[in-house]
């Protein structure tokens, strides 16, 4: 009897966990990290310059950028944290050497001619511009991106950080 009573807890632990995990945890693995038009980007951009630099996918912005002036943990600085804490990037572009955060690249597709997207494009962009990181923005291209077009962006991009001295 006490066996019986011991695998009928079991059997009910069991199926109460089951019928729990949904509501606890409501997720699921995601087939894919990147949208069919940023993995082309992607691909073309490390044929272009990944044996030259890291390139990195997905960056939350708060890990590329932080928040300075207000002190700490203040009220102000909660709220410049969290302007950045769930926006990310597409691409950050590393120095392979060190892991120095050279540029970070955008890949503007139509939704980034709705009124929402603007506004979040422009403030990304005035906060990379402010902190002193290049932005570069590409748009969607069917048929492709010359590498050299790649090269050449990056190139300057890079340039231009080490030029203000900050990310050196």
């Amino acid at each position: 009897m006490t066996e019986m009573w011991i695998v009928a807890s079991l059997l009910l632990t069991i199926w109460v966990g089951v019928a729990l995990r949904g509501t606890r945890y409501p997720y699921k693995a995601q087939q894919r990290l990147f949208t069919k038009a940023e993995w082309r980007f992607y691909q073309q951009l490390d044929r272009a310059i990944g044996g030259t630099y890291l390139i990195m996918g997905k960056v939350r912005i708060a890990d590329v950028l932080s928040v300075k002036g207000p002190k700490a943990h203040s009220k102000s600085w909660w709220k410049a944290f969290t302007r950045i804490s769930s926006k990310h990037i597409d691409f950050i572009i590393c120095d392979r050497t060190n892991g120095t955060i050279l540029c970070g690249i955008e890949l503007d597709d139509r939704s980034h001619f709705r009124d929402d997207r603007r506004r979040r494009d422009s403030f990304v962009n005035g906060a990379f511009d402010k902190a002193g990181l290049p932005l570069l923005r590409f748009r969607v291209q069917r048929h492709g991106y010359p590498p050299q077009v790649l090269r050449r962006a990056v190139a300057n991009a890079v340039t231009s950080t080490f030029s203000q001295g900050d990310h050196a």
